[in-house]
């Protein structure tokens, strides 16, 4: 236990085989172990969510022993800070689906919370992609995908203004932050 709480403060595999006289095998195992039960353990309990705004970021991130960054997608609820879905991998639509898709999954039937982003057009894909249905118009061979109207998403792009104070754009309605004393 004292092993992997090190290791979750930032000590490498190595340094804690090291520091706890262990192999870096044993410790490295342990990590693996320690990850697939907590990925269990977030299926099993991240169901059926009933989730009001949804935030959609990704953070840019440099690995140990990698030449490339890596991003890791979230998806975390704006009011309870609940994170029902993350992915690690490039910044791709691709992983923009990935995570949305876990969004759509975890959420309780009939519930389409609100969401949000910085301003990623990968994510306005993604959702467009996953919250919809396929509809037979009269008259027509084919299905068409239709997107559903109730959905709500909105970008929300940080600039900075005059004397540094921030603006926020919420689609192509503009809204400056309210100030505080």
């Amino acid at each position: 236990m004292q092993v992997l709480h090190a290791v979750a403060e930032g000590l490498s595999a190595q340094a804690a085989a090291r520091v706890f006289q262990l192999s870096e095998t044993t410790v490295r195992g342990w990590i693996a172990r320690a990850g697939q039960h907590s990925q269990s353990l977030h299926q099993r309990l991240m169901r059926a969510l009933q989730l009001t705004h949804v935030q959609l970021d990704e953070l840019r991130l440099k690995l140990r022993g990698t030449t490339e960054a890596a991003w890791l997608w979230v998806a975390c609820e704006a009011r309870t800070k609940i994170i029902p879905a993350f992915a690690l991998g490039p910044r791709t639509q691709a992983l923009a689906h990935q995570l949305v898709r876990e969004v759509a999954q975890r959420l309780a039937p009939g519930c389409l919370p609100v969401f949000s982003s910085e301003g990623l057009s990968l994510y306005f894909y993604a959702l467009t992609a996953h919250f919809g249905e396929w509809v037979q118009a009269l008259g027509e061979r084919r299905p068409m995908w239709t997107v559903t109207p109730r959905i709500l998403y909105a970008h929300v792009i940080k600039c900075q203004g005059p004397r540094h104070r921030e603006h926020f754009w919420l689609g192509a309605v503009a809204r400056k932050r309210p100030k505080t004393s």
